[in-house]
């Protein structure tokens, strides 16, 4: 299911490494907004732009701070929170987000997914002076005054806590907890298997960090100290000179230096350790599987398990009129006529940032089609400009298209294919294309076809009150006045067997199978079915049907998806946000609904991103 591939991004407490790394031990903790005001390396970033990302947090969900104090999430929506200064690092598996507000108070939150997501916050009452926040295995608070306070924690962990005094940082790992004490020495308490809390010893320290039972610390002369489990490497840090900020997680420990360099060691099986080109950083995080870097630019720049590269902008996913999905893509067209994708990206056929005054988006396989205001069209075929022959379209009105062309419909009711208008279709208020045939629809209510004819698929000559037309592989469908089916072509499934149909509201036509949406919102369907994709007779209240290759999606009246039988890749309906739905997509294994408030939800196979509908990272040329 696609929250699976991406949870896993950014850690968050940066900020405060740069209070450690700066305060001498003498001083005393500062009122959270002069720290936020002085030790933030927002200031390091050359723009001032205030939705320009400052801090990132590692686990699931993945969080991201803006420097005008919002949140961002892949998964939830966050648009409530505001004033925040810090995101908790959180190394557990029970409690949800807390995030560091500008005046001191923390806030604990958690989801709704049957609300479609919906994040629930509420203030920790007792708490405020505040200026660090982690979570493991309990809540914890860092107060101005050195003290520790916690939530949600045992009688034993809030006796222990309770000893803790002149504490200027805290960090957790899986099983344990550090506390940086304003003498530059430390306090640790948890878990001691591998040595991580074997700290004693530790002198002039003005940072730290923990992976999962490792314990990192970074000394005033620049230098880093490492306790605890090692297999990984994730300890080698012996050699590390002029570090100024570090981060650790699971096995993996990352260091920032001061000449805008950046070291790590550690797990490297996704290569998140190769950062030898990494240059004019000014934060780092690390989530064990991914390496993160903020530049003086303000451009994030990723290398691990999912991303390789500077990524120069962000775009959000919201106020979204339409959505289409290529093969491994997803498009979509927002309010003010932009145009936003993601997915496979090889060839940036996701990059869609020069679009403008788009007033339709269609997409099929590695083709997408822009219609803009004035009648004509934009088109992209994996990835490069003009390899569809669109650029003299003029009067256009819609557009279909096939799995290496487009057709355009004008205004007169012509069919365009490139400069030429195909012969007979005239008068035409419909196309659906198959694998090598294309139909079209008359204002009369006859059909025309052209193309392969091997199968009968373009034997409609005789059709007549057709109000509907879906073609598929090698097969035509026709949705008569009377709600009566007709069909033509391949029928080796029995995707043709629909003569005794009727009260059909709606047709679609899959590769080898045939749905008809009835007037009570049942679903008949007849056809290929080795994965259950024709399972359909439980169905209720359906208004519009949607395939990928192996499953079949419903979306009923009252806005939620219903999915017929199909592999595991094909997604599951198991937990996602399924509400408010008014329309569904799909690509070859992944399906996209859009909500009635612009925002989508994906699921399905996103080895390539296509369902990361929230927010997207854009990938520098």
């Amino acid at each position: 299911m696609l929250k699976f591939y991406l949870k896993c991004l950014f850690i968050m407490s940066f900020c405060l490494m740069l209070v450690i790394c700066s305060c001498s031990n003498s001083e005393k903790i500062e009122n959270i907004n002069e720290i936020s005001k002085k030790y933030s390396y927002i200031n390091s970033i050359e723009n001032d732009n205030p939705q320009q990302i400052i801090s990132i947090n590692s686990q699931y969900p993945f969080l991201a701070l803006k420097k005008d104090g919002t949140v961002i999430s892949y998964d939830f929506n966050f648009d409530d929170l505001n004033d925040i200064v810090a995101i908790a690092k959180n190394t557990s598996y029970i409690f949800f987000p807390a995030f560091l507000k500008k005046d001191g108070t923390v806030l604990k939150c958690w989801f709704d997914e049957q609300e479609c997501g919906k994040v629930y916050t509420n203030v920790i009452e007792g708490w405020n002076d505040i200026v660090a926040v982690v979570v493991g295995n309990c809540i914890l608070g860092l107060k101005k005054d050195g003290t520790i306070v916690t939530s949600e924690s045992s009688a034993e962990e809030k006796e222990e806590y309770k000893k803790w005094k002149k504490i200027k940082a805290i960090s957790v790992g899986k099983n344990h907890t550090i506390g940086l004490k304003q003498d530059g020495t430390l306090n640790t308490y948890g878990d001691n298997d591998y040595g991580q809390c074997d700290v004693q010893d530790w002198t002039d320290i003005v940072a730290i960090d923990a992976g999962a039972n490792h314990t990192i610390g970074l000394k005033k002369d620049g230098t880093v100290v490492a306790t605890g489990y090692n297999e990984e490497g994730q300890c080698d840090v012996q050699d590390w000179t002029d570090i100024i900020a570090i981060a650790a997680y699971k096995n993996n420990t990352v260091g920032l230096k001061k000449d805008g360099t950046v070291v790590a060691t550690g797990d490297n099986r996704y290569g998140q350790c190769d950062l030898l080109d990494w240059n004019n950083v000014v934060a780092v995080f690390t989530n064990g599987d991914n390496t993160f870097g903020i530049k003086k630019n303000g451009n994030l720049i990723i290398c691990g398990e999912k991303w390789r590269g500077e990524y120069d902008y962000i775009t959000y996913w919201k106020d979204i009129v339409k959505v289409v999905a290529g093969g491994y893509k997803t498009i979509g067209l927002k309010k003010d006529g932009t145009v936003i994708a993601t997915g496979k990206n090889d060839t940036e056929q996701c990059n869609f940032k020069d679009w403008k005054d788009i007033v339709n988006i269609f997409a099929k396989g590695d083709i997408t089609i822009g219609l803009k205001k004035d009648g004509t069209v934009i088109s992209k075929y994996d990835g490069f400009y003009n390899q569809i022959d669109t650029k003299n379209w003029k009067d256009i009105v819609d557009v279909y298209i096939g799995y290496d062309y487009a057709l355009g419909l004008t205004k007169t009711g012509n069919v365009l294919y490139g400069d030429d208008k195909i012969k007979d279709f005239n008068d035409i208020v419909s196309v659906s294309i198959g694998r090598k045939h294309i139909l079209g629809l008359k204002k009369d209510g006859t059909v025309v076809a052209v193309g392969y004819n091997s199968d009968g698929q373009c034997d409609v000559s005789d059709w007549e009150d057709i109000v509907a037309i879906s073609a598929g592989e090698s097969h035509t469908v026709g949705l008569k006045k009377d709600g009566t089916v007709v069909a033509t072509g391949y029928n080796g499934f029995g995707q043709c067997n629909v003569k005794n149909w009727d009260n059909i509201i709606k047709i679609f036509a899959g590769k080898y199978s045939t749905f008809g949406i009835k007037k009570d919102g049942t679903v008949v369907a007849v056809g290929y079915n080795s994965d259950g994709q024709c399972n359909v007779e439980y169905w209720k209240d359906i208004i519009d049907i949607s395939e990928t290759m192996k499953a079949t999606f419903g979306l009923k009246r009252s806005g939620e998806i219903v999915m017929s039988m199909g592999p595991v890749y094909d997604g599951s309906l198991d937990g996602i946000k399924n509400k408010d739905i008014t329309a569904i997509v799909s690509g070859y294994h992944h399906t996209i609904g859009l909500r009635k408030d612009g925002t989508l939800f994906g699921c399905g196979y996103n080895e390539d991103g296509q369902c990361d509908v929230n927010i997207n990272l854009h990938k520098m040329k």
